[in-house]
């Protein structure tokens, strides 16, 4: 008997067999697609007790078990005879198998050179990725060395503009000039000074520090003098400039040491003098310009100054 025989007498077995079973008990919900057993079971406590539930499910099992007996044993002598006709099985099998581990072969075959080429893909991209880095500190160091060399270019223009200038007072073109070459020079530090710090870790841009570590320095001190002499001589554009370059360096420090030495420290001797004459009035109008200055936020070594705050500074230093 076929296997779709023996199911459909199977599922005859489940549908018919109903004798001797309560009205409640339905053999044929159990073969639904949807069956749920504990939606089932509780639906039938509504009904019956679950102890006689459990033993009408026992009968129930017992039959089908007997049933299923009955089964085998109606198809036995097939099923027995079964291995007598089957003729050449190895054969068959054999010549089933061949094409089976032909088409292995090709698939392993293209999963190897699949891998193959994945391989050189993802080295491709490694040596790729390791091109970029080696590019960009080629690039790091030549814009470094570029910008040093700038920068002692700019520094050789500074000394030739002084000499031309001479060391005598300067007008206020000539140190406009001068604080505009400065703020060229600033910038250019500022990046020198960006690109070190992020190639710290290569030998031949820490071989540079020296040479920049002198080009800052000589560029701080030529900053102090140049703002020291604007605020004097109350040149703002060079003030300006001057403030701008501290900025762009940021040496906001040097230029609040260079602001108390030129506006401060005067105004304090001042007052101070003002009181040990015993000028009052004059005392208290000093001590006011020094409360005014000494509240003002240098706000010009951030680079945000106003023109309305120099003038405000350069009058109380006239005054």
């Amino acid at each position: 008997m076929k296997a779709g025989q023996m199911a459909g007498s199977a599922n005859g077995v489940v549908l018919e067999e109903n004798k001797g079973l309560p009205s409640w008990l339905k053999p044929s919900v159990f073969l639904q697609a949807d069956f749920q057993a504990d939606e089932y079971v509780s639906y039938l406590r509504r009904f019956v007790p679950l102890e006689t539930l459990s033993s009408e499910l026992q009968r129930y099992v017992t039959v089908l078990k007997g049933k299923l007996v009955e089964v085998i044993n109606e198809d036995y002598n097939d099923f027995v005879s079964l291995s007598t006709k089957l003729v050449n099985v190895d054969g068959a099998v054999k010549q089933m198998r061949t094409p089976f581990v032909m088409l292995k072969e090709r698939l392993l075959a293209a999963q190897k050179a699949v891998q193959a080429e994945l391989t050189a893909l993802d080295q491709g991209l490694q040596r790729r990725q390791q091109a970029a880095k080696v590019k960009a500190l080629l690039e790091l160091m030549q814009d470094t060395a570029h910008v040093m060399s700038k920068v002692e270019k700019l520094l050789v223009e500074v000394d030739a503009l002084e000499a031309q200038q001479g060391d005598a007072t300067l007008t206020a073109e000539a140190l406009d000039s001068r604080t505009r070459l400065y703020e060229r020079v600033a910038g250019e530090v500022s990046r020198l000074k960006y690109f070190l710090a992020k190639g710290q870790h290569l030998p031949s841009l820490q071989q540079l520090q020296p040479r920049a570590d002198s080009a800052v320095a000589r560029l701080s001190l030529l900053l102090r003098q140049a703002l020291d002499a604007a605020l004097r001589g109350g040149h703002q554009p060079a003030v300006l400039h001057c403030l701008q370059a501290f900025a762009a360096v940021g040496d906001a420090a040097g230029a609040e040491q260079v602001v108390q030495e030129a506006l401060v420290l005067p105004l304090v001797e001042s007052t101070i003098a003002q009181h040990q004459q015993g000028k009052g009035h004059g005392s208290v109008l000093a001590s006011d310009q020094l409360a005014s200055v000494c509240m003002m936020p240098l706000a010009p070594a951030h680079g945000s100054c106003t023109s309305a705050d120099l003038t405000h500074i350069f009058s109380m230093l006239r005054s």
